[in-house]
């Protein structure tokens, strides 16, 4: 056998028993905190709100506050369709549009995600603030798409009794239910409480914000050899290209490394 079907069957081995970890923990997960409610309509509209209350700040001070988290928490997504598009200082509000990847299973050899699209708006009033979460729309494979109304709500997403989430749908309302969840407490945090997050999910979103940041600038690179700017050098003839050219090739490296890493 040559070394790269035997580095394959190292990293099957590998993998193997970590899949099986994986398909039994989803045989034992509790979804109690994803039935019945877990997913608010309001006039027939999907909107997860959540309201704040910091005694002793101004009306301008929480709209400062908020207003600074919402361009750092938006410029994460690392692409200029997610950002502010309104605020008014003087009635407190602000809206951001988003897009960005929701991840449903992530291992060197697979990855399953999809395209979300958001708002938030933010109403911000003396010693207190509204965030809403709202106008949801997923795009999966690139040409599947779907409204948050038709696809993770109770009436669509749990089976007749309320009691068990519908298998093909049940991936969407976890991470949409997570995701939002990790919204409200990104503003808990901007405000100055104290990060509850497992140390999992604070790293991988980190690696993420990272992943996408190579990605780009990758992209970018590309573009600007497309251009013909200062990257006009012919590549050497039979050089392989291990540049990262999109946020999953980023991801699988980091997962790749970590094997790797603990294997060698």
């Amino acid at each position: 056998m040559n070394k790269l079907t035997i580095l394959f069957l190292t990293m099957l081995l590998t993998c193997l028993p970590m899949a099986m970890r994986a398909e039994s923990h989803k045989e034992k997960r509790d979804d109690t905190r994803y039935l019945a409610g877990a997913v608010p309509v309001v006039d027939g509209k999907v909107v997860f709100s959540k309201e704040f209350q910091i005694p002793g700040m101004s009306q301008k001070q929480i709209y400062d506050t908020v207003m600074k988290w919402m361009n750092e928490r938006l410029k994460e997504n690392n692409n200029p369709d997610s950002r502010v598009v309104f605020s008014d200082e003087a009635q407190g509000t602000i809206a951001g549009v988003g897009e960005e990847w929701i991840t449903f299973y992530s291992s060197a050899l697979s990855l399953d995600r999809t395209w979300v699209n958001y708002q938030i708006t933010v109403t911000c009033k003396l010693g207190s603030c509204l965030v809403e979460l709202e106008k949801i729309r997923f795009t999966y494979r690139e040409t599947e798409k779907y409204k948050a109304e038709e696809w993770i709500t109770d009436e669509y997403a749990l089976n007749k009794a309320k009691t068990k989430l519908v298998r093909g749908l049940a991936k969407w309302r976890r991470k949409t239910v997570d995701f939002a969840d990790d919204i409200f407490m990104d503003v808990a945090v901007a405000f100055g409480a104290p990060d509850t997050r497992p140390k999992s999910e604070k790293k991988k979103k980190e690696e993420v914000s990272v992943a996408a940041s190579i990605a780009n600038s990758s992209a970018q690179d590309k573009r600007n050899t497309k251009q013909g700017s200062h990257y006009d050098h012919p590549e050497p003839a039979g050089e392989e290209d291990f540049s990262i050219h999109s946020v999953e090739e980023a991801r699988r490296a980091i997962i790749w490394g970590e094997i790797l890493q603990r294997k060698y």
